[in-house]
């Protein structure tokens, strides 16, 4: 299954299905957390954005980034079966160790309906990753359209259940534990759909292509696990320094970070833009790294001028209309929260480099490089977690997240040229033990 292309898409068309396809998905998310804010409470906000606090570490971990991998894989040296079955048996361990945070969880509330908000925000968790092994073929044919089609339906399925339920318990006088059952009902229903999505309809297209090798064995499996170890590690650690904020707010109150998720969440949608820019773009950006290196640094040059627009017109929105946003999206409640909401901005915003510095650093298969990178990324928001939360939060949740993209940015901006001196002269990049 080489890196190529089916129907000859130009790279401004791919960005544009990849954008639109998330970004309708990256709508329907948003539009939830707003039908909870408005329709439900604070605190079954703060137990949604707990559940996925704790969930998306596992997940990620499990997963191994193996659709990265695939992505990078320009020469070939696992079949896909390979892939495929490896995420298989990864998530099935991973859907243990689920099942022991949902046991860690009861420790905040052991109410039936919060405890299935978060066993059914585990279980799409896991559904989705199950799906991105496949949509890692997508992109090696550069089938950007599939991709769009797959996250956008899957956004509608988990916002339309929502979008009449809540309001419906709203407008008759329904209790918050019939809004909590509300949401614990549409998330079990997500993940099921999700699933026999995959299979139905995903799995079908599989099928159809002919050149698919679906050979494997135990020893495959395990150079392909060794291989993408690192990057299981950075999948670990990412969601980690995006959790541990969380938990020290949640530690304090679930309503607080209902408050603080429903900040950070508003500020994914330039972040969705930039993370699908270059996911449409990391097929070619692995094969000029190891073949031209001057249409690597001019394809580098646009992605990177495009993300910083971005963030300029992100953070100065946030400046001229950040309480006016937070009340006219959530509710009053919410705009209180304003000065913090200029600071998770502006994080957000470094953010942005960071992960054109991310995809970039994958595909030039800088594997072990990111993993001290991250470690570091890790421990200074542990560190500013603990001295800046307890204290104040909310505020100091912003601020931590704020030092971590700082951070972050250095770091994989120092990744990346240490990778660069290492690859200069022998072109060492494309060997599966590099970085």
């Amino acid at each position: 299954m080489g890196p190529r292309s089916e129907g000859k898409r130009t790279l401004r068309a791919n960005i544009i299905y990849a954008v639109s396809g998330m970004g309708l998905y990256s709508a329907c998310l948003f539009l939830v957390d707003v039908l909870i804010a408005k329709f439900a409470s604070a605190e079954i906000q703060g137990q949604v954005f707990l559940a996925i606090a704790m969930a998306t570490p596992i997940a990620t971990f499990f997963s191994l980034e193996l659709r990265g991998v695939l992505v990078s894989d320009a020469n070939n040296h696992f079949s896909y079966g390979s892939y495929q079955t490896l995420r298989h048996r990864m998530l099935w361990v991973g859907a243990v160790a689920m099942g022991l945070a949902t046991l860690y969880a009861l420790r905040f509330d052991t109410r039936l309906p919060y405890v299935l908000i978060f066993i059914g925000i585990c279980a799409h968790k896991l559904t989705w990753f199950v799906a991105e092994i496949t949509w890692g073929v997508f992109q090696r044919r550069e089938r950007l359209d599939l991709m769009a089609w797959a996250t956008s339906s899957r956004g509608l399925i988990m916002l339309v259940p929502l979008a009449v339920a809540l309001p419906l318990i709203h407008a008759v006088g329904g209790t918050e534990q019939a809004a909590a059952w509300a949401v614990a009902c549409g998330m079990l229903w997500t993940a099921t759909a999700w699933l026999l999505m995959r299979y139905a309809l995903e799995g079908r297209w599989l099928r159809q292509r002919t050149d698919l090798d679906y050979s494997t064995d135990s020893a495959a499996q395990s150079r392909l696990f060794l291989q993408a170890l690192p990057l299981g590690l950075v999948a670990l650690i990412v969601p980690l320094c995006e959790s541990v904020p969380r938990l020290l707010v949640a530690d304090d109150s679930r309503e607080a970070l209902g408050y603080f998720g429903a900040m950070v969440r508003i500020t994914m949608i330039p972040n969705l833009i930039v993370i699908q820019m270059g996911l449409a773009s990391s097929n070619r950006i692995a094969l000029y790294y190891q073949t031209d290196r001057g249409r690597f640094w001019r394809l580098l040059a646009q992605l990177g001028a495009i993300t910083l627009l971005i963030g300029i017109i992100f953070v100065g929105a946030a400046s001229l209309a950040g309480e006016w946003i937070l009340r006219i999206v959530f509710t009053p409640a919410y705009a209180v929260y304003a000065a913090e909401f200029q600071i998770v901005v502006l994080a957000q915003a470094l953010a942005l480099i960071s992960n054109i510095l991310g995809v970039t650093a994958t595909q030039m298969r800088l594997f072990w490089l990111q993993v001290p990178a991250q470690v570091g990324v890790l421990v200074v928001t542990v560190v500013a977690g603990l001295l800046l939360i307890p204290q104040d939060p909310v505020g100091g949740a912003a601020k931590t997240i704020l030092i971590r993209a700082a951070v972050h940015v250095g770091l994989y901006a120092t990744c990346m040229f240490i990778g660069l001196l290492r690859s200069s002269g022998a072109h060492e990049e494309g060997s599966p033990t590099d970085g």
